[in-house]
């Protein structure tokens, strides 16, 4: 629920910790039950076709998934590592529940995501599950209205805290109009 109202900075920090935890056990998890890690790359795959085919290359080999290491310097997490950490549960989440990277699947992936925040004991109503809302189902609704990911995750994510998902992807069409050329009225 949006609030509107500022959001405690040591909340914040504390609410992000916990998320930072959450994901890095979630992703060592998810590399001891499929038996390789994952490694932090500019050059990972970016289509669900070549992530399929990295993921079996891992499987066979044992070798780290290469993950997207682009855009992890302003997320929820408090470290780049626990962007690429959420974002390998995220891709080996993808490839074993079979859900490609259209905007269907990416919210049904979400979903999947939440239930295990809720599982973990982030409640609807509390801070962390707010901002991992944002995180997943405010990126992946951003991604199917705008076009693409918002470039500041945590601003975007605090934008979805304070004032709704509908609200911060209508911030981020702003922003892409603002940074097209030739299109001043």
């Amino acid at each position: 629920m949006p609030n509107h109202q500022p959001i405690d900075l040591f909340e914040l920090t504390a609410a992000r910790k916990r998320l930072s935890w959450f994901v890095q056990m979630q992703a060592h998890q998810t590399a001891h039950y499929v038996g390789f890690g994952w490694e932090a790359k500019n050059d990972a795959p970016s289509d669900y076709p070549s992530l399929v085919e990295a993921f079996e290359n891992s499987l066979q080999t044992g070798k780290p998934l290469p993950i997207s290491n682009a855009f992890c310097d302003r997320t929820i997490y408090l470290s780049p590592a626990g962007n690429v950490q959420m974002r390998f549960w995220h891709d080996v989440s993808h490839v074993r529940t079979g859900r490609t990277f259209r905007g269907s699947d990416e919210l049904q992936l979400a979903e999947y995501h939440l239930r295990a925040a809720s599982r973990a004991g982030f409640t609807r109503d509390s801070l962390e599950h707010r901002l991992f809302y944002a995180d997943t189902m405010g990126q992946a609704s951003c991604q199917i209205n705008v076009g693409r990911y918002p470039e500041d995750q945590l601003d975007f994510a605090l934008r979805c805290v304070r004032y709704g998902v509908p609200a911060a992807i209508d911030y981020e069409l702003k922003l892409l109009r603002e940074s097209q050329p030739g299109d001043a009225a």
